[in-house]
């Protein structure tokens, strides 16, 4: 029985360390690419969800994934999803019916950045997202 434990505990550090060399859920050279030469739009915020938070650095932030109605310059507006990093100081600014400004992707419209000084992307919501991981939720 033990002999399962320590091979579980040996498999959940490998898939972290693998999970950390990848990223870790932060920017990432091609991510960082894809935002610098996004196309900038307007997205008006339809709902929220905060599947989770920490304070590791002393001050709480959160990670909230914004359902948006995103209207590219010229173009029609659509549904998307993206994930933002932020401290909880900055909630009042992501709420439903909030205007975000945005950056989509050139080559997968599915990829919505924030373009935000008080918030990061979160890249496994942005991610998934992209996938069609919430398509219907």
């Amino acid at each position: 029985m033990t002999i399962w434990i320590v091979v579980a505990g040996v498999a959940l550090v490998v898939v972290l360390l693998v999970w950390l060399a990848r990223g870790g859920g932060k920017w990432t050279a091609e991510h960082q690419q894809r935002f610098a030469n996004g196309v900038r739009a307007t997205a008006v915020i339809d709902r929220i969800e905060q599947p989770g938070s920490s304070s590791a650095t002393g001050h709480v932030s959160v990670v909230v994934r914004a359902h948006l109605t995103v209207t590219p310059p010229g173009g029609e507006a659509y549904r998307a999803v993206t994930g933002i990093r932020t401290k909880t100081v900055h909630l009042p600014q992501v709420q439903p019916g909030s205007r975000l400004p945005v950056r989509i992707a050139s080559d997968n419209p599915r990829l919505v950045y924030p373009d935000v000084e008080w918030g990061e992307m979160e890249l496994l919501t942005i991610t998934r997202a992209a996938r069609g991981f919430y398509d219907g939720k």
